[in-house]
This record gives C-alpha cells, structure tokens and sequence, in this order.
C-alpha cells in the first residue's frame, strides 16, 4: 500500500561545491498529485534524481536531508515496499 513520500530539506552539490538545491521539503500523500514546474536549470531534474536515490550514487553528485519512500528512508527502501 503507498503510503507517501517526504524529503526534508533535501541539499545536493555538485563536486565543484555549486549548490543545485538548497533544503528542499516536500511531502506527497496518497491520492495527491505533484507537479514539478520551473525554467530550465532550476533543479527539477536533479529533484526528481534525489527522490529516487540516483543523484549521488549515479551522477555523482553531494546529497543530504532525508527522504523516506512509504515511511522508510530511501537508502533502506526496496523495490515493493
């Protein structure tokens, strides 16, 4: 059953120490809808990237704050949960 997701003041660096986001939070309940909006180079990309735990092991890049998928933390989640 999904239960959500949530990140908390989600902060991801490139190696240069440029900061592409800078504490974003957001939380997505059942049965909400979410839209990504902005110009380009705003950091919807790398949002999306970060929420689904592939900004730093993929790309390279520096990621803190929290996120949880269904009430656990993305690092511990598993496909199915």
């Amino acid at each position: 059953m999904w239960k959500g997701l949530e990140a908390s003041c989600l902060t991801v660096e490139a190696s240069s120490g440029h900061r592409i986001l800078d504490c974003v939070s957001l939380r997505v309940e059942p049965g909400q809808v979410l839209l990504v909006a902005g110009p380009s180079g705003s950091g919807k990309t790398t949002l999306l990237r970060s929420l689904a735990g592939l900004a730093d092991r993929v790309f390279g890049l520096r990621v803190s704050g929290r996120v949880r998928v269904n009430g656990t933390p993305l690092d511990r989640a598993r496909p199915g949960t």
